[in-house]
């Protein structure tokens, strides 16, 4: 069961935020495609970089796929750099 945070309504369809998709994209990709989603979500909103730290203490815990991968990208770049601004930028 997600948490009302996790999940909002988007022209009709129940979609899950932001921050959700990319813990559960974490949990079955390689990291350098979850860097390059998540360089993408900064790009849309920059306040991602620390929703993301803040979610790591709820979503992140023991055992849980892709963690690690998460809680690499914030530590691996600095909150005040602008996204990258494509793939291959990235």
């Amino acid at each position: 069961m997600l948490a009302r945070r996790d999940w909002g309504e988007y022209e009709g369809f129940l979609v899950t935020g932001l921050a959700r998709t990319l813990f559960d994209l974490a949990a079955v990709v390689e990291p350098e495609v979850f860097e390059a989603a998540a360089e993408s979500g900064l790009r849309k909103n920059r306040s991602l970089y620390g929703e993301l730290v803040t979610r790591l203490g709820e979503l992140g815990g023991h055992g849980r796929s892709g963690t690690e991968i998460v809680r690499e990208f914030p530590a691996s770049r600095d909150p005040k750099a602008a996204a990258t601004e494509s793939v291959l930028e990235t």
